[in-house]
């Protein structure tokens, strides 16, 4: 069986893989708090990273609605 990080590279390429990790790096620090732990069998989400990745699901969800709206109105003008 391929090992999650390998199965990550596999899909994405390393780069991105590293890209992802500085930014969830950037992102702990800014909020003085962990998000993800690290251990052999790959990465998962705490708590707190759990909470935050439920806010960021919202916060897309109404980006998008909002995105939906200004389609229609710059139809309508």
């Amino acid at each position: 069986m391929m090992a999650p990080e390998r199965i990550e590279e596999e899909l994405f390429g390393v780069e991105e893989i590293g890209e992802s990790a500085r930014r969830v790096g950037a992102l702990e620090d800014s909020l003085g708090i962990r998000l993800v732990v690290r251990n052999p069998d790959g990465i998962k989400l705490t708590r707190e990273g759990e909470l935050v990745a439920a806010a960021a699901a919202r916060m897309e969800d109404c980006l998008g609605g909002l995105r939906r709206q200004l389609e229609g109105r710059s139809e309508d003008g």
